[in-house]
């Protein structure tokens, strides 16, 4: 899976202005610069007719916002969730979940974002 939400991010000029190019594939590099955003694709769920298989693809993906507080994490989560709610011509999103998460050993605050993609 390509990953769109980075592309979908990174053209939202209000994520862009807090996260620069911060925007990683699964994981955040390591010592990276706060705020930062990890995406996680989870998986595809194939649309058949009875035809077979067609070309509309349903993506699962998870949306990791990080950083050092929470106020902060939260206007980040906000940015990307108006981002990902716009309309689009490369998909539509549908928000599935969000959970506010602190990661222990590394002292940062985590917001998981689902969402459904209708490719």
């Amino acid at each position: 899976m390509s990953n769109v939400v980075r592309a979908r991010l990174i053209a939202d000029g209000t994520v862009l202005a807090l996260v620069a190019s911060r925007i990683y594939m699964i994981q955040l590099e390591q010592n990276c610069t706060l705020p930062a955003i990890s995406t996680v694709p989870l998986g595809e769920t194939p649309q058949n007719a009875i035809g077979g298989e067609n070309a509309l693809k349903n993506e699962s993906w998870q949306v990791d916002c990080w950083d050092n507080s929470y106020t902060d994490v939260e206007t980040l989560a906000d940015a990307v969730e108006s981002a990902m709610a716009a309309a689009g011509t490369d998909f539509d999103a549908v928000r599935t979940d969000r959970s506010v998460l602190f990661e222990n050993q590394t002292g940062l605050y985590r917001i998981s974002i689902d969402y459904s993609l209708w490719i």
